[in-house]
């Protein structure tokens, strides 16, 4: 198999990194936004340990993100198309689609932010 490295210039990493990171935190401020929301409802306990899991991992996202050279020797080693996901549509999409029509606003506004991370990490 003959496959051509992927090289970014620095510039470039950090640019994506940049992105990616706001990306990530903006997702993280709609899943707090919605733990603050329905934290105190005791019939809601599932769903903030569920919320809280998948916000938990998009911060492991960006501290992985933003420290090391985890970006230039995994996600950026291979050109856009042929890397894997990021992995937050499958987490977030079990459960999220799981819930009653009441929560379709949640569901959509935390997919929407989840897609666009997943969209540009395929892109980038």
């Amino acid at each position: 198999m003959n496959s051509k490295l992927y090289i970014l210039s620095k510039e470039e990493i950090e640019e994506r990194r940049k992105i990616l990171t706001l990306l990530l935190e903006n997702a993280a401020s709609i899943i707090e936004k919605y733990i603050k929301k329905f934290g105190t409802e005791p019939r809601n306990k599932l769903l903030i340990e569920d919320l809280s899991m998948g916000l938990s991992n998009i911060r492991g996202g960006v501290k992985l993100i933003r420290e090391g050279d985890w970006l230039e020797r995994v996600a950026l080693k291979y050109p856009p198309g042929k890397r894997g996901g990021f992995g937050l549509s499958r987490g977030f999409g079990e459960f999220l689609y799981a819930l009653p029509k009441e929560y379709e606003s949640l569901v959509d506004e935390i997919m929407e932010a989840v897609r666009k991370i997943e969209h540009y990490f395929a892109s980038m």
